[in-house]
């Protein structure tokens, strides 16, 4: 056998043996494909999901939750019940915010500014100051139509416009 020479020293080859692991499997059938829209539809990041789930009385955690949306299982048993714990945090916050959930966010900003009677070319800046976020965000929501994560920055925004439109009819009321 040859001397093998690497930067001048010598070097022994070595055998690596590995063991064989099982691949894991990267499904996408209906049930993974609901999990991702009911995920994307309720505008949750994997541990805000979980923390819901949690309120089902579910425990999974953060990284079996992301592998079980992403399709990356080996075992599909599971799969069944991680999705109809999903399909019943959906219609819990469905029951509660689904005036939130269902209209995309264009839907959404045109009518925060019909109600508040805002116009004009800087609608984004003027219900920035309503809302409590800064207009950059607010225009890029609107323009890419994309509602902002998590639910809960729109819950809160939507909160503030109510809490508006209050203040404005009880000033109305007083004239």
């Amino acid at each position: 056998m040859r001397q093998r020479y690497l930067f001048g020293l010598q070097v022994k080859q070595v055998v690596i043996t590995r063991t064989v692991r099982s691949k894991r499997r990267i499904i996408a059938d209906a049930r993974v494909l609901r999990m991702r829209e009911i995920k994307d539809r309720l505008c949750l990041y994997t541990a805000n999901l979980q923390a819901e789930l949690r309120k089902e009385r579910f425990e999974i955690t953060a990284s079996s939750l992301s592998a079980y949306i992403q399709g990356n299982i080996q075992n599909t048993e599971k799969l069944n019940l991680v999705l109809s714990k999903m399909e019943a945090v959906y219609r819990r916050l469905h029951a509660t915010h689904g005036a939130l959930i269902d209209p995309t966010m264009v839907q959404i900003f045109d009518s925060w500014c019909d109600q508040l009677d805002i116009t004009g070319g800087a609608r984004a800046r003027q219900l920035s100051q309503i809302v409590g976020h800064d207009p950059a965000s607010l225009y890029k929501w609107y323009k890419h139509d994309r509602k902002p994560l998590p639910l809960a920055i729109l819950i809160e925004m939507q909160k503030r416009v109510n809490a508006e439109l209050q203040r404005r009819g009880v000033a109305n009321s007083d004239r």
